[in-house]
């Protein structure tokens, strides 16, 4: 089990789609984020990050300076793939929302709470600034999940299709 030192993150975030909310990574999107998260939602949010290890490479040299304070003030880990870590933790942690753009399909046998949930967050930019929309986690049938599933084991991680 994780030691979070004084107190638990309430919000966890999946790092590397949030960096690339424009298309064009950015760790500006997270810091923003944060921003209107602790603005809109939460004043006193405390949040833990998980990236894909391959998010590094895309961030210019600010991005890659915070992204290690984030792991050097214990905030934040790089992992080779993010999803199933951000949904650890966000079990272990059921109180905790989630930051995220994704749906988490392929991930809902493991994951059975996300059918249903009202935890996961996507924050949407619009008119220069950022607001959060409830992503909605109806449950899916069971044969959807095992062909997100196989959908996600054709396609390696970090890619996406054109």
């Amino acid at each position: 089990m994780r030691s979070w030192g004084k107190a638990p993150p309430n919000v966890i975030i999946d790092l590397s789609p949030i960096a690339q909310l424009s298309g064009r990574p950015s760790w500006d999107w997270l810091d923003a984020t944060v921003a209107a998260w602790r603005e809109q939602r939460d004043s006193t949010a405390r949040f833990y990050g998980v990236a894909d290890n391959s998010l590094w490479y895309k961030l210019d040299e600010v991005g890659k300076r915070r992204l290690s304070e984030w792991k050097r003030n214990r905030r934040a880990r790089s992992v080779s793939w993010a999803d199933p870590e951000v949904l650890e933790i966000a079990t272990r942690l059921e109180t905790a929302s989630v930051l995220t753009t994704d749906l988490y399909r392929d991930q809902r046998r493991d994951f059975p709470w996300l059918q249903g949930t009202d935890r996961i967050w996507k924050p949407i930019v619009g008119d220069g600034s950022i607001r959060f929309e409830q992503l909605d986690f109806i449950p899916i049938p069971d044969e959807e999940i095992s062909w997100r599933i196989e959908e996600a084991r054709l396609t390696p991680k970090g890619f996406k299709t054109p």
